[in-house]
């Protein structure tokens, strides 16, 4: 029973290390990421070593500990895709005050400029933006980007003419409408 609780709480630790990681940075977590990353093959070894030695005793029960480990590493996705869902809600609950700031941008035709975060309300600050870019194309539609962490930003686009831009050029990997003409688009 004893290999199956360490297995058990390593792949625990293991998904929600390596799925918190980028999104919620500092050097604590990542050195806690670093050591979960280099420890896990090593309990591999050690997990194919007991299942080999006690398989004879404990039967089939004995490649458990082994299983749970690779079942980790579908496990970072599944914490990675909440943590996802979690921004994206905190984030729609501050789009009207957003299209608000972005609609008040003195940005000309063909023109582009950055909004300074600090602007943001302080819960889409925290979560979600690092970089907030306002364009104006030719036409007059006005989009803005807001850049977040781990590959993803969030577009304001009423004409789709940005949208349909990055998805040409490849600089978008996935999207997703949220709201209206807001998408979370997942870059490369």
């Amino acid at each position: 029973m004893r290999p199956l609780l360490w297995a058990g709480g390593y792949a625990a630790l293991f998904a929600l290390v390596l799925g918190a990681v980028d999104r919620h940075g500092g050097p604590g977590l990542e050195l806690a990421s670093l050591a979960v990353m280099l420890g896990y093959p090593l309990m591999l070894l050690v997990g194919v070593a007991d299942a080999l030695v006690a398989r004879e005793a404990r039967g089939r029960i004995a490649i458990a500990p082994l299983l749970l480990l690779f079942a980790a590493v579908p496990g970072v996705a599944g914490v990675r895709a909440a943590d996802g869902s979690l921004h994206d809600r905190s984030f729609t609950r501050h789009l009207e005050q957003i299209e608000a700031l972005v609609s008040r941008m003195p940005v000309e035709s063909g023109g582009r400029m950055r909004l300074p975060v600090d602007s943001l309300p302080a819960g889409v600050r925290s979560c979600c933006a690092r970089v907030v870019v306002v364009r104006r194309d030719m036409d007059g539609q006005l989009s803005a980007t807001v850049l977040g962490r781990r590959g993803t930003a969030y577009l304001y686009d009423p004409s789709g003419a940005r949208l349909l831009y990055g998805i040409d050029r490849g600089r978008w990997r996935s999207h997703r409408r949220l709201t209206g003409d807001w998408y979370r688009v997942v870059r490369f």
